[in-house]
């Protein structure tokens, strides 16, 4: 098979790492991977699993420049003989589409985001999402989401294929003691207090960042806490945090970091507590998997994807979203407070459940497997 991803750009995030993920299960399998974007940080971990980058200016709305990609991915389809079209984002989706369309190929989509659904223009933007031969959904909730928004939308067509994660990459076997070689990492841990609680995510509002600094002070537990993800020093909403965290005392309490994402399991590794308490729903939620197959607690918001991946009490904390600070420093202080046998425990059901549900090979194989069934139907 020859498939083709197209997304608007290769930058950090979970859609640009799972595009990378099928392009490294296609090469070895003895497929041929294209991914067609505007470019970006991880073209070389798509080089580097044997696949071809093409770029097209993709990252754009404009109808244009929208029409021209269009032209230009169905040259490349053409030139290169691909069987199938993948997209992973609204803007290229509809390049896509139109460029198999006029090559006559399958088209498989997947429903990454809970798109805000606005004007009718806006769902209409959206709804290309669900014009895919198959749709993948990243989670139940997802698939719930999309059959909502667009309900003429065939159900047989929709099938659900979690995120994964490797988890011979994410082991804390593999991990052990080498926070402190990572220079970066190493640098921040001399300021960190135990427990270390880390919130990995990027600085956006709906991420749950102030949540996290009010339960953090109201929750009287002790330690450091770290927020970690990409910013701007000088961004309005760092600005606001920081001033934040002056008000409430905590300036050497809690501090900023921003590590590569090849970093992300030695951060796991000396955090003690992971917080997700996102305050939109999201379709699935990396950084919970990720941090659950590091054998850590995950203490996140009840509602979207991560909704899916905990079961609260037993591999993590859910948290109700009308009462979430109250209820995340309560729950900050019932973690705190447990047993190292408790929290032994935990941490290993955590991990087992990963690896019993959440694996990057089952994610990849589901994946190729929709392609394979298309590509079969197609040929018919």
């Amino acid at each position: 098979m020859r498939i083709l991803q197209v997304l608007p750009a290769l930058v950090s995030g979970g859609v640009e790492r799972g595009t990378v993920e099928i392009a490294s299960a296609l090469q070895a399998a003895g497929h041929h991977a294209w991914v067609a974007s505007a470019g970006g940080p991880l073209v070389a971990d798509i080089e580097h699993v044997g696949a071809v980058h093409h770029r097209l200016p993709l990252k754009t709305k404009n109808p244009w420049v929208m029409g021209n990609n269009a032209l230009a991915l169905a040259r490349l389809i053409r030139d290169q003989g691909i069987d199938l079209v993948h997209a992973r984002s609204r803007a290229p989706a509809w390049s896509a589409l139109a460029a198999a369309r006029i090559c006559g190929l399958p088209f498989v989509t997947t429903y990454h985001g809970i798109y805000g659904q606005g004007s009718g223009i806006k769902r209409f933007y959206n709804s290309v999402m669900a014009r895919g031969d198959v749709v993948i959904a990243p989670s139940q909730f997802a698939r719930d989401y999309l059959m909502q928004h667009h309900p003429h939308t065939d159900p047989q067509r929709v099938v659900v294929i979690p995120r994964g994660v490797d988890t011979d990459y994410f082991d804390p076997a593999l991990w052990a003691g080498r926070p402190l070689e990572i220079p970066a990492l190493a640098a921040l841990l001399q300021r960190a207090a135990r427990p270390f609680w880390v919130l990995p995510a990027r600085l956006s509002r709906w991420k749950g960042h102030d949540l996290a600094l009010s339960a953090f002070a109201r929750s009287g537990v002790g330690g450091s806490l770290m927020f970690c993800g990409a910013d701007t020093p000088d961004a309005p909403y760092r600005q606001e945090l920081s001033q934040k965290i002056r008000d409430l005392g905590l300036g050497e309490r809690v501090f900023f970091g921003n590590l590569p994402a090849d970093t992300m399991p030695a951060l796991y590794a000396a955090a003690d507590y992971v917080l997700s308490p996102s305050m939109k729903p999201e379709s699935f939620g990396r950084v919970i998997i990720e941090a659950a197959a590091m054998a850590k607690i995950v203490i996140a918001t009840h509602h979207g994807g991560a909704a899916e991946s905990i079961l609260s009490g037993q591999t993590g904390f859910l948290i109700p979203v009308d009462q979430a600070e109250t209820a995340l420093a309560q729950t900050m202080k019932t973690v705190w407070a447990l047993s190292d046998a408790a929290r032994h425990t935990l941490c290993q059901a955590a991990r087992q459940r990963i690896i019993a549900t959440y694996s990057l090979s089952a994610m990849q194989q589901a994946t190729l497997d929709v392609y394979h069934t298309l590509s079969a139907r197609q040929k018919r």
